[in-house]
């Protein structure tokens, strides 16, 4: 099922605010580089001080008032010049402000990392943190994904500058024999060597930002910048325990070809991002990057997206309770856990999925290679009861996602876009080698955490989301317009090519004809 997008001319380049770590911080508006006598010219203001991207930072005050060559500090005999020119900073940015309009922003909390691209940062943290046993296989899959989207853009043999095919195939055999310091020091090389390429790639256009949540926790992300960057952004959510590495395909393809900011994020308690996994909180998480896109970049039209779980609930309750978003994209997210996994006919509702959580938080901390990056440790009756308890107040606020969506249509402009893969629909019945498991299991009988549950969820160990082929065609009429559901065929829950390709086709158009094309 297609979706036509709407193309459109790139945007004029939008002014963007040069931000850095210090004390204080302003807002660079023009940077200008005048030739006089075979020698560079700044106009621009001299400041003193140990940071160096302080020391970097020049202004141009416009209409050549005050040209002054840029120096590393500021002579004393000049101090009159230099309060003089202050004086004529402020009145010539005060003008500009009311004249055009423009946004400047500045703040304590801007971190120079924005002036960086992600091979540049990823080349000066190995130096500073080598990779090791406990980061490799987030460091690992980031290195392959960029390679991957390199190749995309340019021939195999740039890309065995940095990590050829051989190289690629011994870091992985010494995973598996557990050597991490040798195969820590060739996706260390990998990285320095990558980083040499930055400037003549797009990799300059993606850097790790990080941003405050609530309650004080660290929130990290992949944000991606088109080549002509206007005023909209999409943020997107990995689903379950996952982490933002696993989604860098679609957000370079949603940047490059709809022209709007991409921010793959890490959920709180997953990836990179600090506090523990909640499910209220990961709704909230979507409303502080917005903030951060907003503040720092002046976005003002938002898109929010999620895969499996962090479509349900999180990018759903994003979208109901937030009114800057105005488009919605869900890949194989379950609009009702209570339809699902339920055998056809089944008289009563299922009940709190959490059990399924933490049947697979349990698997993988079993095997330490597939705990990276680190998640929190739910192994405490009390976080498991907190998780249970979260997810149970979740689903009694947006039990009927796509219903709670069309609702809100009703409202305001949301567009939404469900991306179902073809496997996930079909009869739910016995699993095709006869293995099935209930959740809870019977030991929980008596526990509290079977409390939260209305009876047993059976699973079957062949698919995790299979539900009846009925539903998704419900969820599709529940849902109003502009709003469309698209079924991939060729492709899993995890959405694997080739399907997957498809999908971001689909997300690319969607989001071209409904937030980049406004």
């Amino acid at each position: 099922m297609a979706v036509e997008g709407t193309h459109r001319s790139p945007p004029a380049p939008a002014l963007q605010p040069q931000a850095f770590s210090a004390s204080f911080s302003l807002s660079v508006f023009f940077v200008q580089k005048r030739e006089e006598k075979d020698a560079p010219v700044f106009h621009g203001v001299v400041f003193k001080g140990s940071n160096r991207a302080l020391k970097e930072l020049f202004f141009q005050v416009g209409f050549g008032l005050c040209p002054l060559p840029f120096q590393a500090e500021a002579p004393a005999q000049g101090v009159r010049t230099m309060k003089t020119m202050l004086i004529k900073i402020v009145l010539v940015w005060t003008l500009a402000v009311h004249s055009t309009g423009l946004w400047f922003a500045g703040s304590v909390h801007a971190q120079d990392s924005l002036s960086r691209g992600l091979a540049a940062q990823m080349a000066e943290e190995v130096k500073e943190s080598p990779t090791g046993a406990e980061n490799f296989q987030a460091r690992f899959m980031l290195l392959t994904n960029l390679a991957h989207m390199l190749l995309g853009e340019s021939r195999q043999e740039r890309v065995d500058l940095f990590l050829p095919r051989e190289k690629h195939g011994k870091i992985e055999q010494l995973i598996k024999a557990q050597e991490f310091g040798e195969a820590g020091k060739l996706i260390d090389e990998s990285f320095a060597r990558l980083s040499g390429m930055e400037k003549t790639s797009f990799l300059e256009r993606i850097q790790r930002v990080v941003f405050s949540g609530d309650d004080g926790i660290t929130l990290t992300g992949y944000l991606f910048t088109p080549e002509n960057p206007g005023r909209e952004a999409f943020v997107f959510g990995h689903g379950g325990f996952g982490h933002k590495e696993m989604w860098m395909d679609l957000m370079h393809e949603v940047s490059r070809q709809a022209g709007v900011y991409s921010l793959a994020l890490d959920f709180q308690g997953c990836g990179e991002s600090g506090g523990a996994t909640s499910w209220e909180g990961r709704s909230r998480n979507f409303s502080r990057a917005m903030d951060h896109l907003q503040e720092s970049l002046n976005v003002t039209r938002f898109a929010v997206g999620g895969h499996s779980g962090g479509g349900a609930y999180p990018a759903v309750c994003s979208a109901i309770e937030d009114e800057r978003v105005s488009v919605v994209v869900l890949w194989d997210c379950p609009f009702d856990f209570y339809d699902m996994h339920l055998k056809e006919g089944a008289s009563d509702p299922g009940g709190n999925p959490a059990a399924l959580v933490e049947k697979m938080h349990n698997q993988w901390r079993q095997n330490d290679l597939a705990l990276q990056p680190q998640i929190r440790d739910l192994s405490t009756q009390e976080d498991l009861n907190s998780l249970y308890g979260d997810m149970e107040s979740t689903l009694k606020k947006y039990r009927h996602g796509a219903r709670m969506l069309g609702e809100v249509q009703k409202k305001r402009q949301l567009a939404v876009l469900h991306i179902i893969a073809q496997d996930m629909i079909q009869a739910i019945g016995p699993a095709h080698d006869g293995k099935t498991f209930f959740l809870p299991p019977s030991a929980w009988a008596d526990s509290r955490r079977a409390s939260f549950l209305n009876r047993p969820l059976p699973f079957y160990s062949t698919e995790l989301f299979n539900r009846p082929e009925n539903v998704w065609k419900r969820w599709d009429e529940e849902l109003g317009n502009p709003g469309s559901t698209v079924v991939i065929e060729n492709t899993t829950h995890a959405f694997h090519p080739p399907g997957r390709h498809e999908a971001v086709a689909e997300t690319v158009q969607w989001l071209q004809k409904h937030l980049a094309a406004q």
